[in-house]
C-alpha cells in the first residue's frame, strides 16, 4: 500500500492532529497562530480538569498549542466511550461551537493543555482570513471522517477487528516500534467495549499471531500487514 493510501487509513484514527488536515505542510502558519493569539486569551487546563461537560453549550473556540484534550461520553450503566482525542495544532470541539447545541460528552484534559480560548465576538473576524477559515473547515470534515468510521465500527465490526483498527493508527502515528502502551481499559474505552470483551478479542489476535503480549501488559505488534488487513479489511 502506498503512502496515500496509508495516509487515508490513518486518518480514520481517534487521534486528531493537524497532519489529518495538511499531510505535511504546516498546520497553522507563524503569521496565523500570532493572529489567533491576537483574537484570544491564552489559557492552561490541568491535568484531569474539564474544559467543558455532557449537557452544556460550548461558546467559545479552542486552538490547543500543547497537551492532550480527549472527549469521552459515559452510558447510563458507566461504560465510557472515548470519541476521539485532541492534540496541539489543532482546533477541538470547533463542531459543538458552530451547531450550539448541548454536547453529549465531557472534554478531558489528559495532559496539561495551553490552549487559545477565541470568543464569539472574534470568530467573524478571524474568519476573515481564509487560510484559517479553510483550516477550520478541513478540522469540522476530518473529524466528521473519524465519526463515519466509527458508527461503522459499531454497526459492521468484530471486536478484534476495531482493535486492529486502533492499535494500527496507534503504532504508525507514535512510532511506537511495535510497543503499544495502552492498557486493556483504554482499548475498552476507544472501542465502546467492556474490559472482559477486549482481553478476550486480544487473546484471539495473540492466537492468531497478529500480535504477543508481553510482562506487564505491554502489547507488541507481531505481524503489521494483517493486522492492517483485519482492521481495514472492508477498504483494501
Amino acid at each position: 500500500m502506498g503512502e496515500n493510501n496509508n495516509n487515508e487509513l490513518l486518518s480514520t484514527s481517534p487521534w486528531f492532529t493537524a497532519g489529518q488536515q495538511y499531510g505535511s505542510n504546516p498546520a497553522i502558519t507563524a503569521e496565523d497562530l500570532s493572529f489567533l493569539r491576537s483574537l484570544g486569551t491564552t489559557k492552561t487546563f490541568p491535568k484531569g480538569s474539564l474544559i467543558a461537560t455532557n449537557g452544556t453549550c460550548i461558546c467559545n473556540l479552542f486552538y490547543m498549542l500543547s497537551g492532550l484534550v480527549q472527549y469521552v461520553t459515559t452510558s447510563a450503566d458507566g461504560t465510557e466511550k472515548i470519541i476521539m482525542y485532541a492534540t496541539p495544532g489543532c482546533f477541538f470541539a470547533e463542531e459543538a461551537f458552530f451547531h450550539q447545541q448541548p454536547i453529549i460528552f465531557n472534554l478531558e484534559v489528559l495532559m496539561p493543555a495551553e490552549v487559545i480560548v477565541i470568543d464569539p465576538q472574534k470568530v467573524d473576524e478571524m474568519m476573515s482570513r481564509p487560510a484559517i477559515a479553510l483550516f477550520l473547515l478541513r478540522s469540522v470534515s476530518m473529524k466528521t471522517r473519524i465519526l463515519a468510521y466509527q458508527i461503522e465500527d459499531l454497526a459492521f465490526r468484530t471486536t478484534e477487528q476495531k482493535i486492529c483498527r486502533i492499535l494500527y493508527c496507534l503504532f504508525a502515528q507514535q512510532d511506537s516500534k511495535g510497543k503499544i502502551h495502552f492498557t486493556h481499559q483504554d482499548l475498552a474505552d476507544l472501542t465502546g467495549t467492556h474490559r472482559v470483551t477486549v482481553t478476550n478479542a486480544l487473546a484471539f489476535l495473540r492466537k492468531a499471531g497478529i500480535i504477543t503480549i508481553k510482562p506487564g501488559g505491554v502489547i507488541e505488534i507481531a505481524d503489521h500487514e494483517r493486522l492492517k488487513q483485519k482492521g481495514f479489511s472492508n477498504h483494501m
